[in-house]
């Protein structure tokens, strides 16, 4: 299956969609946190909360502008839409107390910081924890991704969770 017809098929939301409802299942064995602790669920953000097929971070498109499928059209204004089914996760996730944190490989700049804050809000991702953003080293996403969850949790407690697609 190619990748334009994987996302224009519908697959593609059903495959999240049912990712999503197995974190659900999985989250739901945890006992809600305390009243004031934090207790983390952690998320990466491309392509695990905001959708880049079609899409890349330089606004080149990485699909063929015509072949995108409408719900994965990126705005005038260059942001990514939500990736199916991830709101609902996330508010599930703050319904039962945890604290959402996003991790992302996205470089840290203060036009990057402010872009994904208002990228993350304007597709109903409030309220979160915090957003750690990569810094100028050298290693592979994945590496950076376990290096900071690991200090996350020394920093400031548990992590029960983390969704992301690496």
């Amino acid at each position: 299956m190619d990748v334009v017809h994987y996302y224009g098929s519908g697959q593609y939301e059903r495959d999240v969609i049912s990712a999503f409802s197995a974190s659900k299942k999985l989250l739901d064995r945890f006992p809600n946190p305390p009243i004031g602790s934090r207790v983390y669920v952690g998320f990466d953000i491309d392509d695990t909360v905001l959708c880049t097929a079609g899409h890349s971070m330089t606004g080149i498109p990485r699909l063929h502008p015509n072949k995108v499928p409408p719900r994965f059209e990126q705005s005038v204004e260059g942001f990514l839409p939500s990736v199916p089914g991830a709101l609902v996760f996330y508010q599930h996730v703050m319904t039962k107390g945890f604290t959402p944190i996003f991790v992302t490989a996205r470089r840290e700049t203060p036009e990057g910081r402010d872009f994904t804050h208002v990228n993350l809000q304007r597709e109903g991702f409030t309220g979160y924890g915090g957003l750690v953003m990569r810094d100028d080293t050298q290693v592979s996403n994945e590496s950076y991704k376990q290096d900071a969850i690991m200090r996350l949790q020394h920093q400031h407690g548990p992590m029960v969770l983390f969704l992301g697609d690496q």
